[in-house]
């Protein structure tokens, strides 16, 4: 843990690859700043089956990307059919982007944005057919969790197992010395469309 506070990359680019049938992550990132990852197609990761909430399984990395501590842009990639959530920002991401990517047929979530406060945008994006792993993630195209200042708008979130978003408040950790909340998100001009909650 000690030395993984003193790690730190920047501007990373990752284009145009197929990145699939990983045993954990298709992509994953800890604090990188200025990373940029577009035209991709990233499917059929975590063929470990981390998810299946067996005790001892420690790893919490599975899906297609995930990143910590990352001001990341993700744009135009097809985020397919992972056995876990598609696309994942955690313990920080404030400045990050995800827009205008096709997200379907993920476990747990399309999109999931956990602890932390700093602008982060959602944007143009074709979010369908989450699958549910279960009443903590039961398929929501987003799924927020101790997650403040979001802006979520002009998606499509269609044929989702649960919610097309849904934002909660779970545990009490803090971030940058404040209790983590759920709060100053904003959520405008999404289409939703048969979603199963």
């Amino acid at each position: 843990d000690e030395d993984r506070r003193h790690l730190h990359s920047a501007g990373h680019i990752i284009r145009k690859c197929l990145i699939a049938r990983n045993g954990l992550c298709g992509i994953a990132g800890w604090k990188v700043s200025g990373c940029r990852i577009f035209d991709n197609t990233v499917e059929f990761n975590n063929t470990g089956g981390w998810t299946s909430g067996e005790e001892g399984s420690e790893w919490e990395e599975w899906g297609g990307m995930k990143f910590h501590l990352a001001d990341v842009v993700i744009g135009r990639n097809v985020v397919r059919r992972n056995e876990g959530h598609g696309i994942w920002l955690d313990t920080g991401y404030a400045g990050a982007r995800i827009a205008g990517n096709l997200i379907h047929d993920n476990l747990m979530s399309g999109v999931m944005m956990e602890y932390g406060f700093g602008v982060a945008e959602i944007t143009g994006n074709v979010i369908a057919n989450s699958r549910s792993v279960g009443e903590s993630y039961s398929g929501h195209g987003i799924y927020a969790h101790d997650a403040s200042d979001l802006s979520v708008s002009g998606n499509l979130l269609i044929n989702n197992s649960g919610f097309g978003v849904f934002m909660r408040t779970v545990t009490d950790r803090k971030a940058n010395g404040r209790l983590v909340e759920t709060s100053r998100n904003r959520i405008e001009r999404n289409v939703f469309s048969s979603n199963a909650r």
